[in-house]
């Protein structure tokens, strides 16, 4: 695989925070809190 450069990384960065600043700025914290607490329930599983 052809690996990107340092300017296609930096376009595809400002695509991801320009789409993701404006939709995904609330939905994020929501998100954060249930797997936080599926993290915990695998870790218990494992025995860890």
């Amino acid at each position: 695989m052809k690996r990107p450069s340092k300017k296609e990384i930096e376009e595809a960065v400002k695509k991801l925070k320009g789409e993701s600043s404006g939709q995904a700025a609330l939905p994020e914290p929501k998100v954060g809190q249930p797997t936080e607490k599926k993290t915990s329930q695998r870790i218990r599983k494992q025995g860890i």
